[in-house]
């Protein structure tokens, strides 16, 4: 639901779930 809600507001967001180990520690390190 609140991806729904986020994509209808054309929010850009990404979904951290631990299936991509590397490509999601690079996001977290890229946000601060």
């Amino acid at each position: 639901m609140l991806a729904e809600a986020l994509a209808a507001a054309g929010v850009a967001f990404n979904v951290l779930n631990a299936k991509n180990d590397a490509e999601e520690a690079e996001m977290i390190s890229k946000a601060g």
